[in-house]
C-alpha cells in the first residue's frame, strides 16, 4: 500500500470495551518510520511504549 498518512493504537483490551492507551503519538510519521509509504518498500516502524504499573492487568 502506498500512504502519506500512517496511525497506530495501542489498547487494553477488557470484556466490555478497548481503551487505547493514554499519551500514546499515534501518528506514525512522527519520527517512527518514514513516510510516506511506498509499495514494495520494506519499512520497520519502531515505538517506545511504557507501560506504567498503574495499568491495569
Amino acid at each position: 500500500f502506498s500512504g502519506d498518512k500512517l496511525e497506530s493504537r495501542a489498547y487494553w483490551a477488557n470484556q466490555l470495551i478497548d481503551l487505547p492507551f493514554l499519551g500514546m503519538d499515534t501518528n506514525a510519521c512522527a519520527g517512527f518510520t518514514v513516510c510516506p509509504a511506498t509499495p514494495n518498500t520494506k519499512q520497520t516502524y519502531r515505538m517506545n511504549l511504557p507501560i506504567s504499573k498503574k495499568f491495569p492487568t
